[in-house]
């Protein structure tokens, strides 16, 4: 058990400096190498989505019926705002009711 500590610690540096060195090959690897430069851009480029088509614009006619629905819609929540309003509470059910009510009769003042 000890061995195999001690080679995990020997190893240690390598796993730390490996990642750096991969980094550093492929550096020189774009630099040096225009296949490689050509390859990495393709490859960023679909990354970000670079070459992908605009997005259309949006016809005028379907913004225009789209507005026209938000309008009539919002005049239907105002029409049932305004009904919820005016109605009267739900009646309250005849056990709460009579949980209300005093026990005793409060004499007319």
């Amino acid at each position: 058990m000890d061995a195999f500590v001690t080679m995990m610690i020997a190893l240690m540096p390598l796993f730390a400096v490996a990642p750096l060195a991969i980094g550093a090959v492929i550096a020189v690897a774009l630099v040096v190498s225009p296949r490689a430069r050509d390859a990495f851009a393709e490859w960023t480029r679909r990354r970000l989505r670079l070459d992908a088509p605009p997005s259309p614009t949006p016809d005028a006619r379907a913004v225009e019926a789209l507005h026209a629905e938000v309008r009539r819609l919002e005049e239907r929540v105002g029409f049932l705002e305004r009904v919820m309003t005016l109605q009267p509470r739900a009646a309250t059910p005849p056990a709460l009711a009579a949980a209300r009510r005093p026990s005793t009769p409060v004499p007319p003042a």
